[in-house]
This record gives structure tokens, sequence and C-alpha cells, in this order.
């Protein structure tokens, strides 16, 4: 790890006087590095910790209104979902990255899981895996989130109305994911959209 942090610190240094606002590098230095040939998945794990970290420094607007009643009372293409980017991030890897990450997170600081811990989560079938990272009580959680889940998050980043992504995604279930939005503080929530910008009146 030293010699990782000395070729960081040689290749991107700190740009503030801030050393917490460092490190988001490392995960492009780990997949240029010889390590990627052995642990492949090394990169990823970097990636998601930098995440996780993002949202534990995440300064968020807890509480939002959620604006549900705008469902109701507005034309589904006029309403759209967003979300605060700092307080929830996804991601996605093609390793298991978060059962890897949540294996390292015992109780025990000293605990290091054995090669057979390991080895079960690489052989249980499915590698690839989307995730999410939210900011609840001032703790980063990290979950796994369904394909589908992910997508859908994905067109609500782009900033897509309501009624154009029900027509994006048939089969999704809404219903069951405004259920677990609604337990995010605020996170999720809806707002208006107004020519030439957006309003909440």
């Amino acid at each position: 790890m030293k010699v990782l942090a000395k070729r960081l610190l040689d290749n991107d240094g700190p740009a503030t006087g801030d050393w917490a606002e460092w490190g988001g590098a490392l995960a492009q230095l780990l997949r240029d590095s010889e390590l990627m040939e052995p642990l492949p998945f090394l990169a990823d794990m970097a990636e998601l910790e930098w995440r996780v970290h993002l949202v534990k420094r995440a300064g968020i607007d807890i509480g939002h209104p959620t604006r549900i009643d705008l469902l109701h009372s507005q034309a589904l293409d006029t309403v759209r979902f967003t979300f605060q980017e700092k307080g929830l991030i996804f991601g996605c890897s093609q390793f298991p990255v978060v059962a890897l990450w949540q294996a390292h997170r015992p109780w025990d600081e000293d605990f290091i899981p054995d090669d057979t811990a390991l080895m079960e989560i690489f052989s249980a079938g499915a590698m690839r895996c989307h995730y999410q990272i939210h900011q609840h009580g001032y703790i980063a959680h990290v979950k796994e989130i369904t394909l589908s889940e992910y997508h859908w998050m994905e067109d609500v980043a782009e900033g897509f109305d309501i009624a154009r992504l029900i027509d994006r995604h048939l089969t999704f279930d809404i219903v069951g994911w405004l259920q677990k939005a609604a337990e995010l503080d605020g996170l999720i929530y809806l707002e208006k959209i107004c020519e030439g910008g957006i309003c909440n009146d």
C-alpha cells in the first residue's frame, strides 16, 4: 500500500489542503498497474470505497419534501424524479464488489476474512453487481440493487419525465421502488418541470 500511495502522490497529488479530498484517482491508477492481472477486482473495490467516502462526507439536505402529490395533481410528462447526487450514488461492477466489501466489515476491526469466505463469494454464481450507496444518519449504507433498478435510476439521472420513464420501463415495479425511495430521507423526490427551468409550485 505504501508503494501505491507514493505512486498516487507522484501522479496525482492533493489539489487542496484537505487530505480527505485526495484519493479519487486510485481506482484508475490500479487499472493501469501491474495488479490488474492477479487482482482484476481491486480497482472496482477502490472505486466503491471512494464513493462510500464521498457519501460519508456529503452535506445533504435531509428531509427534502418528496412531493408525491405531484403524481396526482400534474400530468406525468410535466413531472420528474430527481435525487441529491452527493448523498446517493449508483455504480456497477463485473465483480461481486458489494459482497467483498461487506465481508471486510465485521464489528471486529482486526478481522480478515479467510480464503474460504472469499472463494465462496466468487463461486456463488453471479459476478456482476449493481449497487446503491446512500447516506442515512451520517453513515454511508451500501446495498445491491437489481439491474432494472439500476437502469431506472440511469434514466432518472438523465432527467426523463415520469411518462417517458414508464414508457421505457413497462415492467418495472414503480410502486415497490417508490416505497424504497420514501425511506431515503428525501434523497429522492419529485419536481415539476417548467418551460425554461424547474418550478416547485
